[in-house]
């Protein structure tokens, strides 16, 4: 019994002391096929594959490696020309390069090399911080205009028709409703001087509305002049210097249309001085919808 346990443990041993260095054999192989793999698709272009078969020949040789860290490198600087968002781990992988001269002896040219792109680097990240915070300055602006402008016609991005009813009694009860296809309008086209509030609203088959035309500001004191000049020097000059120049579907002396994605809501609005009835008033109307 003893002599067939030691000779079962013998084998085991011996099975183990020969798969041990085909095993490391094998992944270096593997780790070598992965390389070229990733080589080749930085080459293409392709960034995605590229970074997912540079892991593996680290995770398969259980090590960075300076050839290895350098295409990384190169990977990097890829993805920030066709992103610049990723200049920042363009930066850091840099800098994990040059590090490595601790630990390994780094080819002078490919120092330089590193060296160079990652001045580069830092020039473009802080242009593109600046860039950015400019957008998020303006992106801000035109948030504050759009609030400004729903508020004013008790309007929110995403309203059933039930609730724009309930928010003016006044235009449900004077109302006419009609049903078109999978829309129902609901319209209260008054020409009196003084009204304000909705003029129509259309509401889809799901209960939200589509668009909604809100009559501003009609008072005795205006006459058809005060308005225009109101539209001409007041509200059209300050769409212009808030919204960015392509929001612009038009923009003429008595109509602006505005048509632009902002988050994850698509608006539409436009402003025209007021034609039903002749009224003496400025319409404000409002699409908007959710983008999926």
């Amino acid at each position: 019994m003893k002599k067939s346990t030691r000779t079962f443990l013998l084998l085991v041993i011996s099975l183990l002391g020969w798969s041990a260095p085909s095993l490391a054999q094998d992944n270096n192989m593997l780790a070598k096929i992965a390389y070229e793999t990733a080589e080749e698709a930085l080459a293409a272009g392709k960034v995605t594959e590229s970074f997912r078969e540079l892991n593996k020949v680290d995770s398969l040789l259980k090590k960075i490696t300076p050839k290895s860290m350098y295409l990384r490198v190169q990977l990097f600087h890829l993805a920030t020309q066709q992103d610049p968002g990723n200049a920042e781990n363009a930066i850091k992988i840099c800098n994990e390069y040059l590090g490595l001269a601790k630990s390994f002896t780094l080819p002078e040219d490919k120092v330089m090399e590193v060296t160079k792109l990652r001045i580069r680097l830092e020039k473009q990240k802080a242009e593109w911080d600046h860039q950015n915070n400019e957008e998020e300055r303006a992106v801000a602006r035109v948030k504050s205009v759009l609030d400004s402008i729903y508020s004013l016609c008790h309007y929110k991005v995403g309203m059933s028709g039930e609730e724009v009813l309930k928010a003016n009694p006044e235009f449900a009860k004077q109302m006419k409703t009609k049903t078109e296809g999978y829309e129902t309008w609901h319209t209260h086209y008054n020409g009196t001087i003084g009204y304000t509030g909705p003029t129509a609203v259309s509401v889809q088959k799901g209960g939200k509305v589509s668009l909604y035309t809100y009559r501003y500001k009609t008072v005795d004191s205006k006459d058809e002049f005060d308005m225009a000049y109101e539209f001409a020097n007041k509200w059209k000059p300050l769409l212009e210097s808030v919204f960015p120049q392509e929001a612009f579907v038009s923009s003429s002396h008595d109509n602006v249309k505005i048509n632009m994605l902002l988050g994850q809501v698509y608006h539409y609005i436009t402003f025209e001085l007021g034609e039903f009835k002749k009224a003496k008033t400025m319409d404000v109307s409002i699409g908007s919808q959710l983008v999926e």
